[in-house]
Order: structure tokens, then C-alpha cells, then sequence
């Protein structure tokens, strides 16, 4: 029986990205609430940790514009992961 690999669909890709930059920032005691939003999450680590407040805008502001808009470009998505990949909490 052969296994079919199932491409991942833009917006899973983007999601994907995000759950890495909540698990960097849970790894250093910020861990995201169930019931909190990205933005809502990125105003409350920023309280926390001011000098990441740049940074975890900025990678919010690309999440949420990949993730809540119809148009998805690999290239937006590319930006996003390096983003997360570079983020150093």
C-alpha cells in the first residue's frame, strides 16, 4: 500500500509558521491562551517583554494578513517562516 503525500494548503503552511513562533514564545514562560487572538496575544507579550515588541508585531501583523486573507502568496508565506525562524525570544 503506497501512502499519497497530501500538499499543504497555504493557509496550513502559514498556520504551521505560527504554531513555531507560539512555541518559542512558550518555551520562555509566554505561552498563548486558549481563548486569546494573535493580536490579543502579541499586546500581552509585548507588556511582558517590551524588547520583543517589534518583532512580535511584525510577525502577528504577517500571520494575521496570511491567515484572515483570501490571497495567499508563497512568497508572504516564505517572509512569515523566516521570520519565526530568525526570532530569538
Amino acid at each position: 500500500m503506497q501512502l499519497l503525500k497530501r500538499e499543504r494548503r497555504p493557509s496550513d503552511l502559514s498556520i504551521l509558521a505560527y504554531q513555531g513562533f507560539c512555541r518559542k514564545l512558550a518555551r520562555r514562560g509566554l505561552p498563548r491562551l486558549a481563548h486569546e487572538g494573535p493580536s490579543a496575544f502579541a499586546a500581552r507579550v509585548s507588556a511582558r517583554r517590551p524588547e520583543l515588541a517589534g518583532q512580535v508585531h511584525a510577525i502577528t501583523k504577517l500571520y494575521v494578513a496570511l491567515r484572515y486573507s483570501p490571497h495567499h502568496t508563497l512568497a508572504a508565506i516564505e517572509r512569515l517562516r523566516r521570520a519565526v525562524q530568525r526570532f530569538q525570544p
